[in-house]
């Protein structure tokens, strides 16, 4: 089969590109690039849609990189075809960004494809690209979705050339007189992608000559099972994952139990994923991390990339970027006799005193608890926790944090209750304990009705 056939072929079994559409053609000047220009173009009015090639040079190679952009630009000319041409700074992109050079050419590669207002974007990546990537991240730890490689489309981009190996690619330019540029960073074997493509797959070659279309094949039948695991951990992340007022990512660790290990990991990856807006760095080691620290008791949590917090709090995996701010700001309101005080986590806290009490049975409600004042010492205060803090109980008294903990109060939030106090001594920590100390007797004078119930802020 021709190779403009089996191109042809496989953009129509991928409904790659349908009529009308106007294609952006990433053109580097290198034979990948230049096969894919000449194939779309002699395929675009047979399959009804335009082209217009975009090439970025990113300023790494002085005048060499300048020579691609003439060539690509004078070739599109002599084939009368729509041509753009992006200047970058991609060595002041990488610093700026703290990403790599090769990371930062990437994103801003992409970026200026998608400018253009094209329907959809052509790459050209080959079947050698891809068993070169399946090997990268093997090497690398990544887990399933690692394994599929590089997919035929994702969202706009479509890589028409992904059957074709690089000999079939350079026999298309030789056959066609097609002249091509060559990177010389291309041969620079300490880039682990070049070390990868220009040792290790030649030796793979060496071992089966077909190992190339192998490891595609392999990758695309990894893409299947990830779809498919995809489809099902839709139904489970509505289940055992969301998102608290704060915006960390939580995932009910009951998960852990009812499912399937490799579901269990597309989960975490996604809680990740949520977490952090990106996975590049994510492996497959940092998912087991997480799925461990899922199963083990509460209180211990973990570091992942991109500045992530794993934490393990009762029952509830917590993903949150460390420069997380909660809603932990400094309280400290002195408290009437009678009245109404409105505080930032949205409470309305109601006070009232009453002299002469009658010795009635006071009934234990969660929200509404009745004081003995006179053994209040110091002006009583709202505000946020404090080293030092306790409640008194029958027999003594207990840690704040030690009430927290009993009453499985996640750490992340802790800092963030409002709590009624007498000095460092812990009157009322609404919903959750009161203090002994404080309780209505035979001997109370004064009774001191305190209720708190959801409000606006003043």
């Amino acid at each position: 089969m021709k190779i403009s056939d089996q191109v042809k072929r496989y953009i129509i079994n991928n409904r790659m590109i349908m009529p009308g559409e106007r294609v952006a053609v990433g053109v580097s000047g290198g034979a990948d690039s230049m096969c894919l220009l000449f194939l779309l173009n002699s395929l675009s009015k047979e399959l009804g849609f335009s082209i217009i090639a975009v090439h970025v040079e990113h300023g790494i190679r002085g005048q060499e990189s300048l020579d691609d952009a003439s060539y690509t630009e004078e070739e599109c000319r002599k084939l009368g075809i729509e041509y753009r041409v992006f200047h970058i700074d991609a060595p002041k992109l990488a610093a700026e960004r703290r990403e790599t050079l090769e990371e930062a050419a990437r994103i801003e590669r992409y970026r200026i494809f998608e400018s253009v207002g094209a329907d959809k974007i052509a790459v050209a990546h080959h079947a050698g690209d891809e068993a070169e990537t399946l090997l990268f991240n093997i090497f690398r730890g990544s887990g399933l979705k690692g394994l599929g490689a590089i997919a035929p489309i994702r969202g706009k981009v479509i890589r028409p050339l992904l059957e074709l190996t690089k000999s079939q690619i350079i026999d298309f330019c030789d056959e066609n007189e097609i002249k091509f540029r060559t990177d010389k960073t291309n041969f620079d074997n300490d880039i682990a992608r070049n070390a990868i493509r220009n040792q290790i797959i030649p030796i793979a070659d060496k071992i089966n000559s077909a190992s190339v279309a192998h490891m595609a094949k392999i990758a695309a039948s990894m893409r299947d099972w990830n779809d498919y695991i995809e489809f099902e951990a839709d139904k489970l992340e509505k289940k055992y994952i969301s998102e608290d007022k704060a915006g960390r990512v939580r995932l009910d660790t009951a998960v852990f139990e009812n499912t399937k290990a490799i579901m269990v990991s597309e989960i975490v990856r996604r809680c990740i994923l949520r977490a952090s807006g990106k996975l590049k760095d994510i492996t497959a080691e940092h998912i087991n991390n997480c799925m461990e620290l899922g199963r083990n008791t509460s209180g211990k949590s973990l570091d992942i990339p991109y500045g992530i917090c794993v934490k393990n709090e009762f029952g509830t995996l917590i993903f949150e970027k460390k420069s997380h701010k909660s809603v932990k700001d400094s309280v400290n309101i002195e408290v009437p006799l009678n009245g109404i005080i409105n505080t930032k986590d949205g409470k309305r806290w109601k006070f009232e005193s009453q002299s002469d009490y009658d010795g009635r049975i006071i009934k234990d409600i969660t929200y509404t608890k009745w004081f003995d004042y006179d053994r209040i010492v110091e002006k009583p205060i709202l505000r946020t926790r404090r080293t030092g803090d306790y409640v008194s109980i029958k027999g003594g008294r207990k840690k704040l944090k030690d009430v927290f903990i009993e009453a499985k109060i996640p750490a992340s939030e802790r800092d963030s209750l409002i709590i009624l106090a007498d000095g460092s001594h812990i009157i009322w920590v609404p919903g959750i304990r009161m203090s002994e100390c404080y309780k209505v007797s035979e001997s109370t004078k004064k009774i001191w009705k305190v209720e708190v119930e959801n409000g606006t802020q003043d």
